[in-house]
């Protein structure tokens, strides 16, 4: 389902602005179980691209959210789009349950090195489209960006994290990458390393997996040719957050 500026009816509601000719706009994807999770957090990052790229004033989270509990918007992915004249809200399902271990190919082109649209989900999000098209069309799930520097950065979709020598490792922000939400999350209840890291670092790793806000967490089998093998910190980093979304749920339900 799409509403756009509240409205069911696109072809009346929507206004022709630079976010439909230019991609001047950002946007957010939030898991919704009960309640949209981690809302907070996901319009705060909206919000700081909005005023990033110049875009318009900050949307006011507190009313936007009760909109949304107005609406039949339950267990469902969410996306949620501003550009200077425009507030889209998209609902697609939930996807399968599943934890079938990716497989990365190395993309070809370096990631983009501007910060302004790093910081930010924005609608020009043609880098990402292509790179994950690649991958797919070489047999793999997604690809894998390396900066211009040669230091590991994040995929087409999903921040980074892999285990050596028992120590969870994952790029720095200033290599060039979102600062996504479960990324965060991972790091306030786990013990993460930060660093710049070449793809040396990685491919030496005992374990790989990524995350983002649709998937949580999922393990990585392979990236190019090399392989990575299963691991119980990342299965107790996964049992943990799907416990997080458990009790989300009961809390929203008054269990």
């Amino acid at each position: 389902m799409i509403w756009i500026n509240g409205k069911t009816e696109p072809e009346q509601a929507l206004i022709l602005d630079d976010g439909f000719w230019f991609g001047r706009g950002v946007f957010e994807t939030i898991r919704v179980g009960g309640k949209p999770l981690f809302w907070t957090a996901h319009l705060d990052r909206l919000n700081q691209g909005l005023a990033c790229l110049g875009i318009r004033a900050p949307l006011d989270a507190d009313q936007l959210l009760r909109q949304v509990k107005a609406l039949p918007i339950r267990h469902c992915i969410l996306k949620v789009v501003a550009t200077p004249e425009n507030i889209i809200l998209q609902t697609r399902p939930l996807p399968d349950e599943q934890n079938k271990p990716w497989r990365l190919a190395l993309s070809e082109e370096p990631r983009s090195a501007n910060p302004r649209l790093l910081a930010c989900k924005s609608l020009n999000y043609l880098d990402n489209l292509l790179a994950w098209e690649d991958a797919k069309a070489k047999g793999f799930d997604d690809a894998l960006w390396l900066n211009g520097a040669g230091e590991v950065t994040e995929t087409s979709r999903a921040n980074l994290f892999w285990i050596k020598q028992g120590r969870i490792r994952t790029p720095d922000l200033s290599c060039g990458l979102l600062n996504g939400i479960i990324r965060q999350w991972v790091m306030t209840h786990t013990d993460v390393q930060q660093g710049c890291f070449s793809l040396d670092d990685l491919l030496a790793a005992e374990a790989v997996f990524l995350t983002n806000s649709i998937m949580g967490i999922r393990p990585v089998a392979a990236i190019g040719q090399c392989q990575f093998g299963l691991s119980a910190k990342i299965d107790d980093i996964r049992h943990r957050y799907q416990a997080f979304l458990a009790s989300a749920d009961q809390e929203e339900q008054g269990v």
